[in-house]
């Protein structure tokens, strides 16, 4: 399918056109790649349950759930 884009910078389209070469690409795919990454690049990253720091919720060598045992079953 062929488009037209108006407004790119000539540099930028020199630029491209000679990367394209060298990676024997056509200047199309990378465009298509490009565009691809940058559509990527813009989608909210998912969270990881890893990626949270842990944080403490008792003093030093207190076992929370020791206690919480002791006040639920005696």
């Amino acid at each position: 399918m062929q488009k037209t884009i108006r407004n790119v910078d000539e540099k930028l389209f020199e630029q491209l056109k000679k990367a394209a070469r060298t990676k024997e690409m056509t200047v199309g795919e990378a465009v298509n790649e490009a565009v691809l990454q940058w559509l990527n690049s813009q989608e909210e990253p998912e969270l990881s349950i890893m990626e949270f720091e842990p944080i403490s919720l008792s003093e030093e060598g207190e076992v929370l759930s020791e206690s919480y045992e002791e006040e639920l079953y005696g």
